[in-house]
């Protein structure tokens, strides 16, 4: 049996699967089966719709992030960018 080595846990992972849990469970209450017994759905519409969501996701957190990028350089404390960034996003 080979030793068990001391290796150290990823807690994005683990966060991740719990995530994935805790979506298991909200899925099981939603229509009360497992997704692998769930026949019912088109899973290539679903995944296509989802795509297209988290690239429109995507687009806004690259237009925030320009925008960030933007102000970054307009300003040259942190006082006035903070300022900026709150007035914007608040």
């Amino acid at each position: 049996m080979e030793e068990q080595q001391n290796i150290p846990q990823d807690l994005i992972i683990k966060r991740v699967q719990q995530k994935l849990q805790q979506r298991s469970q909200v899925g099981i209450k939603k229509y009360g089966e497992v997704l692998g017994n769930y026949k019912k759905y088109n899973f290539i519409f679903e995944m296509q719709c989802e795509a297209l969501d988290f690239v429109n996701y995507c687009e806004v957190e690259l237009e925030k992030e320009e925008t960030i990028n933007q102000l970054v350089q307009k300003y040259d404390n942190d006082i006035d960018l903070g300022a900026a960034i709150r007035k914007i996003y608040s």
